[in-house]
């Protein structure tokens, strides 16, 4: 027992978060797009387990709404414009690794998150000015694969205080899956998801 490295943690803590996505979608065949602006906002859940040496080791799980989808442009034909916000339901599974002051302790830690994320279609909004007779193939299309998955890391820095904790994050998403079918019959192979987002969270500790 005495050879162990690691020292025993059992840190729970539950609070909400919110930000903004940058999003955009790789198409294959590809569309012409700038970032989409999108919001995002849900619970979080954190277990800390142990410090190993100086790093702080835990597990997080969240339920957010998040919106995704993407902002077509055409250098020629500046008056035509589309857009889609697509409204999704997410749960990432995150490795949680810190360094700095442990839950314990107020203080600042820089930290990291990576893992997993599964998402679940709940509607989408078209927005479209199009003067031409011919339309685009994903224009008016609707989702085909309402599941969604890929993995998602980040990285942020956190305050501990006495009446909780603050986090500024900067997160990045790569779908791995794709919203339209991708057969040989069908017009995109590829059709995933990726952001940039920024969000805050606040936790508050219920065992440590």
């Amino acid at each position: 027992l005495h050879a162990q490295v690691g020292e025993q943690r059992h840190n729970f803590a539950v609070g909400v978060n919110g930000g903004i996505n940058l999003n955009s979608v790789s198409f294959s065949p590809s569309v012409k797009q700038k970032n989409l602006m999108g919001i995002n906002g849900g619970v979080t859940a954190r277990y800390i387990s142990e410090k190993y040496f100086s790093m702080i080791c835990g597990a997080q799980i969240e339920l957010n709404f998040s919106q995704h989808g993407w902002d077509e442009y055409y250098e020629d034909y500046p008056t035509l414009s589309y857009t889609r916000t697509m409204n999704y339901v997410e749960i990432p599974f995150l490795a949680h690794l810190a360094f700095g002051k442990d839950a314990l302790n107020r203080g600042v830690k820089v930290f990291f998150n990576a893992g997993p994320q599964i998402g679940f279609f709940l509607g989408d909004n078209e927005k479209i000015n199009w003067t031409t007779s011919t339309t685009r193939p994903e224009h008016g299309k609707e989702v085909e694969n309402k599941f969604d998955y890929g993995i998602t890391a980040g990285a942020g820095l956190e305050v501990s205080t006495g009446i909780g904790h603050f986090l500024l994050e900067g997160r990045y998403y790569m779908g791995l899956s794709d919203f339209y079918k991708n057969s040989k019959r069908d017009f995109f192979e590829r059709s995933a998801h990726s952001f940039i987002g920024i969000r805050l969270s606040y936790l508050i500790d219920i065992t440590k």
